[in-house]
């Protein structure tokens, strides 16, 4: 189990007002899998040049490009990134991650499975207030909540689901999106 902290304002936000603009470097670079220059973006697109790497730089923050440098030249590719939820999906793990309030922003698989649960009855929600409240033990919940928390506590945890006995190696790693 694992517990994430992002930023209070999400990146998106910034990149709605341009959407016209950040679709057509997204294609165009799309198209070019060898990536582009900001010179060569802003006359294949017929905009200003510092319009073309104010857009690339919102990309770039936003994860969508790449940017490596040749000499001088800042060459921008299209993000080759797995999205988080298919990489924990993946995973034969129980994983869910918390946000700062608490509250389910991810969770995969196969804890909603062993939980019976689905993500609908589950995101966004408190941890206590959904079907994976048999992980808010007391103790756990502690570990959790501790603001300094030891990097990557592990411990091994019973739960009693019905009449059966689970034993889990829990994992709480706190941390922070850039």
């Amino acid at each position: 189990m694992s517990k994430y902290i992002y930023p209070e304002r999400p990146i998106h936000t910034v990149m709605q007002s341009y959407p016209a603009e950040m679709s057509r470097i997204t294609e165009l670079l799309r198209s070019n899998p060898r990536g582009m220059s900001v010179g060569e973006i802003a006359s294949s697109l017929g905009i200003n040049r510092n319009t073309a790497a104010r857009y690339l730089d919102m990309l770039l923050v936003a994860g969508q490009v790449d940017k490596r440098t040749f000499g001088k030249a800042k060459v921008y590719f299209l993000s080759q990134r797995v999205p988080i939820h298919a990489m924990l999906n993946s995973s034969s793990d129980l994983v869910m991650i918390l946000n700062a309030d608490g509250e389910i922003i991810q969770a995969n698989d196969q804890i909603l499975s062993f939980c019976r649960t689905s993500r609908e009855d589950t995101l966004g929600y408190p941890l206590e207030e959904t079907g994976l409240a048999i992980f808010s033990h007391p103790t756990l919940m502690a570990q959790i909540n501790d603001p300094i928390g030891e990097a990557g506590s592990k411990e091994v945890i019973r739960l009693m689901r019905g009449v059966d006995e689970h034993f889990f190696r829990q994992k709480i790693i706190q941390t922070v999106f850039d």
